[in-house]
């Protein structure tokens, strides 16, 4: 009988675990044609919003308890080695833009609409990125972001392509002007110049029949490319100030991604939420949706399982789209950790012991036998209006400088004082040469990680040069 109760309730057990429920987020999503995109198969990388918290791994020994993921398969050497440097890293930027791909495009007016504001009026914002820190000072509040209002513009001050380069009229790096889908009408159209010789070339007068036939594609990309601009834009290519109004940095059409960037660094070591509501419209007008039954990844629900809370005023569960977390890098404390080593303090205070705040010697400025240097007391002082002649030689000869600015240059020096030219030991925190002794690559040239919590390696001494000059009180 005991036998029999013993593996009823063992069945009664395992019964209970097959028929438990799935998983489940925050809250439940609503239908959507268009979703945010998060697509762990694609390759090279997947697609998926970033920063991300489902792109790091628990790691005991971070600051924050993660690392960044990212694969370290890559083509190339120079990729593989940075990729692992990354997976060093405990966090995201503190001012990393937020892109967002979603399954289709999306509506531009209702970004507009709801972020293109004077003042920026929050209210009406279609994504919001929110401080959700326990124990954070700023926890709570919305981070202001950069979408549509021009803060961070894309557009080079300089274009200076090679001159047989098919894209050297464009005024971007990042976003696509050229519309490779023409029309083909047999006329010269604004766009169409690939070459700008002012004729009508094979190739330039496209079939606009919407796939990438072999003539269109100039930049072989495999992409069929169209100007990245606001809706009901187009502009000559002589037109660069209409080019620079039309052009979008918060979206791009090519992956129907949206850009967004926040206006004031965020905290170190801080997790955040980015809350896409349903405010934002695809382009057919509907709301926009999470690929999941819910309105977040279920990996994510212990960091969000407060949003609701700190959404706005008006704003409930059932109004966002999809939200998702990160969680800020380390920034400052490794700095203010070697800053107080310096000074004898903390974890690296063996720095202030090994290097001691003083100069190992001066070097002399000038001959002082010379006849311009008749009577001047000390080599090692050069003071400024005698150096203002070495000055003009120097910016001349080798920075080109001339007229105003050189003039300029000048003038500045007769406020100086005097110039001295010293050395003094302070600490490599980072290796140059491998144990073989060969010189390592610049990205093997970094500071070990968590100076904030683990003692750096013995420094080797680097001798520092500097120019130490005092100016007038």
């Amino acid at each position: 009988m005991k036998h029999t109760q013993f593996i009823s309730t063992v069945l009664g057990i395992l019964l209970t675990g097959c028929l438990s429920s799935d998983p489940e987020g925050i809250a439940p999503s609503q239908p959507a044609k268009t979703t945010v995109k998060m697509d762990f198969y694609a390759k090279p990388l997947p697609e998926i919003p970033l920063p991300n918290d489902i792109a790091t791994r628990y790691d005991p020994t971070s600051p924050t308890l993660r690392r960044v993921n990212a694969s370290m398969v890559a083509p190339t050497t120079f990729e593989a080695e940075a990729r692992e440097l990354v997976d060093k890293i405990d966090g995201w930027g503190v001012g990393q833009p937020i892109t967002i791909p979603f399954t289709g495009p999306l509506s531009i007016e209702s970004i507009l609409a709801g972020h293109r504001d004077v003042d920026y009026d929050p209210s009406n914002d279609v994504i919001y990125l929110i401080d959700i820190t326990a124990g954070s000072p700023d926890v709570g509040k919305h981070v202001p972001l950069d979408i549509g209002e021009g803060n961070y513009p894309v557009v080079l001050e300089k274009s200076e392509y090679w001159k047989n380069d098919p894209r050297e009229w464009t005024l971007s790096l990042f976003f696509d002007e050229a519309d490779e889908d023409l029309d083909g009408d047999g006329v010269l159209d604004p766009g169409e110049d690939l070459n700008g010789n002012g004729a009508l070339d094979p190739g330039e007068d496209a079939n606009g029949n919407g796939e990438l036939d072999p003539p269109e594609d100039t930049d072989a990309d495999g992409v069929l490319d169209v100007p990245n601009y606001l809706p009901g834009m187009t502009a000559e290519r002589s037109d660069l100030g209409g080019r620079a109004d039309a052009l979008m940095y918060f979206y791009e059409r090519e992956t129907s991604t949206l850009i967004a960037q926040p206006l004031i660094p965020l905290r170190e070591r801080t997790t955040y939420a980015v809350v896409v509501t349903r405010r934002l419209k695809d382009a057919a007008g509907d709301p926009v949706g999470s690929p999941y039954p819910f309105i977040n990844h279920v990996g994510q629900n212990e960091a969000l399982k407060d949003l609701e809370k700190h959404l706005p005023k008006g704003l409930a569960l059932r109004d966002v789209a999809f939200a998702f977390s990160f969680t800020t890098q380390t920034v400052e404390s490794d700095f203010v950790a070697v800053r107080d080593g310096l000074y004898g303090r903390g974890i690296q205070k063996h720095l202030g012991q090994d290097f001691p705040a003083r100069v190992k010697e001066f070097y002399p400025l000038f001959d002082p036998t010379h006849p311009d240097f008749e009577g001047l007391d000390s080599p090692y002082l050069l003071f400024g209006e005698d150096f203002a002649t070495v000055y003009r030689t120097v910016a001349t000869t080798f920075q080109g400088r001339g007229g105003n600015a050189l003039q300029r240059g000048i003038d500045g020096h007769y406020y100086t004082d005097f110039h001295a030219i010293g050395s003094f030991e302070s600490p490599q925190l980072f290796p140059r040469k491998d144990s073989n002794g060969n010189t390592l690559g610049y990205n093997r040239q970094v500071w070990p990680p968590d100076l904030t919590t683990t003692e750096a390696p013995p420094p080797t001494h680097q001798p520092t040069t500097v120019p130490t000059p005092p100016t007038r009180q």
